[in-house]
């Protein structure tokens, strides 16, 4: 959960997340984990790498949803795939901690219109993208591994 919830929920939340885990390695998906809020982020990657190793599960198959800063870092040091919000100063960042483009890019996309700093709406990415490879943010190279190449290994979908 993203908040503190008492054992007995816990436990719930754990066994349903082991089934899902199950699941997604039955039919060879990803897994896309969403941690904001974890109760405590110390040794997150290092907690959830050692549960999906108890599942049978690779942390290079599991992506870290809405990752930034040294997350970003933290994330790829222990195997996790990271998709990263579609924002310069996240772009930026990312780029720091993993120069060659080991992330994705995500619009993390909200209909809320009250709340439009959460707001990303998909139809933007491309034009961050092209803006930040015309400035010289993005290289060809990591540009083909973020948009491109990533996506097609985690997701194994075709994207010609």
């Amino acid at each position: 959960p993203h908040f503190p919830v008492d054992e007995a929920t816990q436990e719930v939340t754990d066994h349903l997340f082991g089934l899902q885990t199950d699941l997604a390695r039955e039919r060879g998906l990803p897994l896309v984990l969403h941690t904001e809020g974890w109760p405590s982020k110390k040794d997150i990657f290092t907690l959830l790498k050692g549960f999906l190793e108890g599942r049978d599960f690779p942390a290079s198959r599991a992506v870290k949803h809405f990752s930034g800063g040294k997350a970003v870092g933290e994330a790829l040091r222990e195997g996790f795939r990271v998709s990263v919000v579609a924002r310069e100063k996240d772009v930026k960042r990312a780029l720091i901690e993993s120069p060659g483009g080991e992330f994705m890019l995500e619009s993390d996309y909200l209909d809320d219109l009250q709340r439009p700093d959460k707001v990303i709406p998909p139809d933007q990415i491309p034009r961050l993208v092209r803006e930040l490879f015309e400035r010289g943010t993005f290289t060809q190279e990591n540009l083909q591994r973020v948009m491109v190449d990533l996506p097609r290994e985690v997701y194994g979908l075709p994207l010609d």
